[in-house]
C-alpha cells in the first residue's frame, strides 16, 4: 500500500536542497525502496499539500479564517517532516530483520569455512533460508559475478544496512576472507550478536511492563477519574461540559491514547520476537 501511494504521489517529481537529497538518496537505498530521490520528494510534498487541504476545510467549520490557515500551515509542516523522517524508521526496521538472521547466518559461514569451502560457495549458500540477510547475501554474490572483489562487495552490504552489527558481520567476514577462511572470529561475532538480542528482550520485557500498567491507567483510571470530575464539577464548579466535549473525550481522545501505547509496544518490539 505505501509503495503504490509513493509511485503514485512521486509522478510529480520535487527537489529539496543537495544535503536533504542526498540524505533521502541513502535512506532509499538503506530502506531497500525502489524510488529516486526526486520521486520521494514530490510524494512528501504532495502528500502533505493534501493535509493541508483537509485541515483547512475541517478547521473552517470550528474557528475562523486566520485561525484554519494557521492550523491548516502547521499540518502541513508536520506531514512533510514526518513523511521525510519516515525513510528512517523504515531503514531501521529493515536493518532489525537483517540482524535478526544475521548470527544464524554467520554461524553456517562458520562451519562451511571450517571444512574448507570455497569462500564463494559459502556466499550462495548463505542466499537463501536466512531472511532478510539472505537478500544481502545474494546481492553480494551478485556483486562478485559481475566484477566486484569479495571486500567491495561485503563493503557495498555494509553501506546498504544501517546497522553496526551487519558492519561488523561484514569485516569480520572480509577478515575470514583475507586470512585464510578463519572461521573463529565468525563464531565469536555471532555469539555476541545471540546475546545482544536477548538483551533487547529484556529490554522489551520491561517495557511491556511498565506500558501494561500505562494502559490500564489511560483505558480505565483516567476516564473514570475524568467522570467523576465533570459530575463534581457540574454540580458544585460551576464547570459546564457540552455533550460535544464528552464524545469527543470518550469517543475520540481516550481510544487514541489507548491505540497510541499499543502501537507504540508494536513499533518498539524487536525483530527477533516477530
Amino acid at each position: 500500500m505505501f509503495l503504490k501511494l509513493v509511485k503514485t504521489l512521486g509522478v510529480a517529481e520535487f527537489e529539496f536542497d543537495a544535503p536533504t537529497m542526498k540524505k533521502l538518496g541513502k535512506n532509499l537505498i538503506q530502506s531497500r525502496l525502489p524510488f529516486s530521490p526526486k520521486q520521494y520528494a514530490g510524494f512528501a510534498v504532495i502528500l502533505s499539500a493534501m493535509v493541508f487541504l483537509f485541515a483547512l476545510v475541517v478547521s473552517f467549520f470550528f474557528t475562523g479564517v486566520f485561525y484554519a490557515i494557521a492550523f491548516s500551515m502547521f499540518c502541513f509542516a508536520l506531514a512533510l517532516v514526518f513523511s521525510l523522517n519516515y525513510l528512517g524508521f523504515l531503514k531501521k526496521r529493515r536493518a532489525e530483520s537483517v540482524e535478526r538472521d544475521m548470527p544464524l547466518a554467520l554461524r553456517a559461514a562458520a562451519v562451511d569455512l571450517q571444512f574448507n569451502t570455497p569462500f564463494e560457495k559459502v556466499l550462495d549458500y548463505l542466499s537463501q533460508g536466512y531472511g532478510e540477510a539472505s537478500v544481502e547475501f545474494k546481492k553480494i554474490s551478485n556483486d562478485i559475478r559481475v566484477g566486484s572483489s569479495v571486500q567491495e562487495a561485503l563493503r557495498g552490504m555494509a553501506e546498504r544496512v544501517d546497522s553496526l552489527a551487519v558492519k561488523r558481520a561484514a569485516m569480520q567476514l572480509s577478515f575470514s576472507y583475507e586470512h585464510g577462511l578463519n572461521a573463529e572470529g565468525l563464531r565469536k561475532l555471532a555469539d555476541e550478536l545471540i546475546e545482544l538480542q536477548k538483551l533487547k528482550s529484556k529490554e522489551y520485557a520491561a517495557k511491556q511492563s511498565f506500558f501494561g500498567l500505562l494502559f490500564v491507567s489511560v483505558s480505565t483510571i483516567i476516564p473514570a477519574l475524568f467522570s467523576a470530575y465533570v459530575i463534581v464539577g457540574s454540580v458544585f464548579l460551576s464547570l459546564s461540559f457540552t455533550p460535544t466535549d464528552l464524545y469527543l473525550a470518550f469517543i475520540i481522545v481516550f481510544p487514541l491514547a489507548d491505540f497510541s501505547v499499543l502501537y507504540y509496544l508494536t513499533l518498539v518490539k524487536p525483530k527477533v520476537l516477530q
